[in-house]
């Protein structure tokens, strides 16, 4: 009977491992990693569905969640080890509040016509109370007399 404590050996597995990024990591603006490769396996890595290489420094400045798998092959016994790291890169401006969201540009405001903004009223809208020194948040909306909102950009 083999205890769970005894191990062969010869058919121990080197370790799996990932230099410079940890499972459910959350790193600012950049990301740099490698997954060191060991003699006598095959790898097959991929990051975000696509193939990289081993061994080799991988910088991620793409501002999202993203997904490492790594597959290994003991190329004498043919046991497969496998490990999957899931990571953030998110813009360090955002001071976490938009974790994971990719950076997003707004659309430049195309101006209106005024047949677009017949009958139309602005509506701005502000919180009653506020803490002293912030700024204050302000919404505004061009609605259409019955409150639904007016398609349209205008200055």
């Amino acid at each position: 009977m083999l205890s769970l404590g005894a191990v062969d050996a010869g058919l121990a597995q080197a370790p799996l491992t990932v230099n410079g990024i940890v499972d459910q990591g959350d790193y600012s603006d950049t990301s740099l990693f490698s997954v060191p490769s060991t003699a006598g396996y095959s790898y097959y890595v991929t990051l975000d569905g696509s193939p990289i290489p081993t061994d080799v420094n991988t910088v991620v400045a793409a501002q999202d969640f993203h997904l490492l798998v790594i597959s290994r092959t003991n190329l004498t016994t043919l046991a497969v080890s496998n490990r999957v790291v899931r990571f953030i890169v998110e813009q360090a401006a955002y001071n976490h509040t938009e974790r994971g969201y990719p950076v997003w540009t707004p659309y430049p405001p195309i101006n209106a016509t005024a047949a677009e903004l017949v009958g139309a009223q602005l509506r701005v809208i502000t919180p009653q109370v506020f803490p002293l020194g912030l700024e204050i948040p302000v919404v505004t909306w061009i609605e259409k007399p019955d409150g639904s909102a007016v398609r349209a950009n205008a200055f």
